[in-house]
């Protein structure tokens, strides 16, 4: 049986190596069947008040624009159908495919991913517009891109958004982490699934970051609302500056640095299996100065709450 066993796991490996080996020496002629295709689209820079687009299996860079002009540029698969609608003041551009199509065109190992990028390019002037990007199997990273509104979703994808402003930013990934780092905003809402939230240098009116499975950092955060949410996480906060701050996990550590007297915040604190300290002295379960209006709540289960209070 065990023979049996190793003979069938040589023959699979050599089939794999196989596989590769045909595919690098038969990829001229396999891109001929399948090939990609350039896309690329310009427009003046009041052209839109908002830019709706979709993709599939691309990552995505958004950064400004060099001569004040709207630039997309993309590659897609031959069998998938590019849409534009121009509503007048909306922009859409989609990339989609039949399920038959993807059926027919995938394999177990596609070659056009190896050789080929799949990235989508986005250059925005400095007008302000409403922007929607949606895509699969790809990350975004955005940097020095000032807008209305910002809206990107992503499966199996990390978002990163650098020295950017919006009044509204909504960032959306599963299996992905969330990375902010210089950005201003009225309202800010990160939410990731088994994925690490990592916040650095924000102001915002309201900031809400939830993830699941993952870690929630922050340092040198300015907001009056301030709301973070994990679970099977830690949750690791410095140079917190808020009248309002909710942070709560579960199977995870909170410690804290957030500027400010303790004596001056309504501290509500919790934990299973752990202990409670806030500025180095020993706490517990229960909620202080109840009377006080600025408000700090720590909760837990099966892990520490350290909180340490500095003017």
């Amino acid at each position: 049986m065990k023979t049996f066993l190793k003979i069938g796991l040589i023959v699979f490996i050599i089939g794999i190596v196989g596989s590769i080996g045909f595919g690098i020496w038969a990829y001229p002629e396999l891109k001929k069947e399948e090939e990609v295709v350039d896309k690329s689209y310009t427009y003046e820079q009041d052209a839109y008040e908002g830019i709706h687009l979709e993709f599939s299996n691309q990552a995505v860079e958004m950064k400004k624009s060099t001569d004040g002009k709207i630039h997309i540029d993309f590659i897609h698969e031959k069998h998938e159908e590019v849409t534009v609608v121009d509503t007048g003041s909306t922009l859409t551009i989609s990339v989609t495919s039949t399920w038959w199509d993807q059926f027919i065109n995938s394999s177990l190992i596609n070659f056009n991913d190896w050789f080929v990028a799949r990235k989508a390019t986005i250059q925005l002037p400095e007008s302000l517009y409403k922007v929607y990007i949606k895509t699969t199997n790809g990350g975004f990273t955005v940097n020095g891109v000032d807008t209305e509104s910002m809206e990107l979703r992503t499966t199996n994808g990390i978002i990163m958004v650098e020295n950017s402003h919006s009044d509204s930013f909504l960032l959306k990934t599963s299996n992905g982490a969330i990375v902010l780092t210089n950005v201003e905003a009225v309202n800010i809402k990160g939410d990731s699934s088994n994925g690490r939230l990592t916040f650095t240098n924000l102001t915002a009116e309201v900031i809400n970051a939830e993830t699941s499975n993952g870690n929630i950092i922050l340092d040198v955060i300015n907001s009056p609302k301030l709301v973070t949410t994990t679970s099977n996480g830690t949750i690791t906060g410095t140079n917190i500056t808020s009248n309002d701050m909710k942070f709560n996990t579960s199977n995870g550590a909170i410690n804290l640095t957030v500027k400010g007297l303790f004596e001056d915040y309504k501290v509500k604190t919790k934990t299973s299996n752990g202990n409670v300290k806030i500025n180095e002295a020993e706490y517990g379960n229960a909620t202080y100065h109840d009377t006080k209006i600025p408000y700090l709540e720590a909760m837990t289960s099966n892990g520490n709450v350290k909180i340490t209070f500095e003017n």
